[in-house]
């Protein structure tokens, strides 16, 4: 469908649901932003590399982009116009992430570290 196909193309989704207020946003925003700036120490309890990072912090460092390795993709961005073209990352990737599932987890399941429980972060309210 068009999600799939958006994602595919773009890497990325922007959704806007209308039960969400703009002042919700930006509390939600706001949260987001003052767990990111801890340290990185008073954020570790919350990575878990033993779920392959598939639920909570992702430390930065610990992914690298595809278009390191894939020499098409840098031939591809290399022919974008330079007022266009986007900065070639060198390694791994310099920013965190936190991943929260959405959705139930299944009950049964052959892949339990795709289907962990949520972690919530001490910091957030």
């Amino acid at each position: 469908g068009l999600l799939a196909e958006c994602m595919a193309s773009t890497g990325c989704l922007l959704v806007r649901d209308s039960r969400v207020s703009a002042e919700d946003n930006r509390d939600f925003l706001d949260m987001l932003e003052g767990y990111l700036e801890q340290s990185d120490s008073s954020k570790a309890c919350d990575a878990h590399p033993e779920l392959d990072f598939q639920v909570g912090l992702t430390p930065t460092g610990q992914e690298t982009p595809r278009v390191v390795k894939d020499k098409q993709m840098q031939a591809e961005l290399r022919a974008i116009p330079v007022q266009h073209a986007a900065t070639l990352p060198q390694g791994p990737d310099v920013k965190c992430r936190f991943m929260w599932r959405i959705g139930l987890r299944p009950s049964c399941t052959a892949f339990p570290e795709l289907n962990a429980a949520p972690v919530i972060p001490q910091a957030f309210p």
